[in-house]
């Protein structure tokens, strides 16, 4: 610490010791980051093969990660529970991770993500029957969204409404 031009003894200690403390955090967040992505990113490729009962528990182990690589776990799972046909619970799933707000860097993505759990809330939504709900959120993904896919689901949520009309 001198060599620095610190001061040593007791007080230089404590700056120290923060820190430390501050290291052993942050590799513990990067750590659990990094597992999530690895979960999530295996979670996918089980997803795509039909395998929903071993993508689920994967995903739900770092549902409560926030930022977003929690905002992308939780439309994982929302998307587990739109294939099975549970629109409930995909709803719930689809809300939390619009809930997420992932930190600055990361805005543009978390918009993004934002904008596909919408369309699946939306589609969750028009499948139960909640038309006003489901135009809210059809309504706001068109408003803003410049995906493919977020406009594809909602257009295909609208025809469900209208079929449902009928």
């Amino acid at each position: 610490a001198a060599a620095m031009g610190l001061s040593s003894g007791p007080i230089a200690a404590v700056p120290m010791a923060l820190l430390s403390a501050g290291a052993v955090a942050l590799t513990f967040r990067l750590r659990t980051t990094f597992k999530a992505i690895a979960v999530h990113n295996r979670a996918t490729d089980l997803i795509l093969r039909g395998d929903l009962d071993g993508a689920e528990p994967m995903l739900e182990r770092f549902s409560r990660l926030g930022g977003s690589v929690g905002q992308s776990i939780a439309l994982q799972l929302a998307t587990v529970s739109m294939l099975r046909g549970d629109m409930a619970t995909c709803e719930q799933r689809a809300t939390a991770s619009i809930g997420h707000r992932p930190r600055l860097d990361f805005a543009m993505s978390g918009r993004a993500l934002a904008d596909l759990a919408r369309s699946v809330r939306a589609f969750a939504r028009a499948a139960q029957g909640k038309g006003e709900a489901a135009m809210e959120d059809i309504r706001e993904v068109r408003a803003e969204c410049m995906q493919v896919v977020p406009l594809a689901r909602v257009a295909v949520a609208e025809l469900l409404l209208l079929s449902r009309e009928s």
